[in-house]
């Protein structure tokens, strides 16, 4: 499973383009999946952001897929997109 820090920091840099990431909660953990793809980790979470500057938060839940893969000779997970219903 990604570490923390990673899965904050990836999705701190991936998904929110003038937002900053308030705080994360991981709610259910998906089990991880081999396949010829690489390895595929599913997570249930909820986020709070704001845009940056801002002192209002607002939040939602997503249900997203990490998958572990080889980038430029490193192993890594890497975050995708997945279901997001708004708190």
């Amino acid at each position: 499973m990604p570490s923390y820090d990673l899965w904050h920091s990836k999705l701190s840099e991936d998904c929110f383009d003038g937002y900053e990431l308030v705080g994360c909660e991981i709610l259910e953990e998906g089990e991880r999946v081999r396949r010829e793809e690489g390895e595929i980790w599913k997570v249930k979470f909820k986020a709070s952001m704001r845009v940056k500057g801002e002192k209002k938060v607002g939040g939602f839940l997503e249900e997203s897929t990490f998958v572990r893969e080889e980038v430029d000779g490193e192993m890594g997970w890497f975050y995708q997109h997945g279901e997001v219903e708004a708190l």
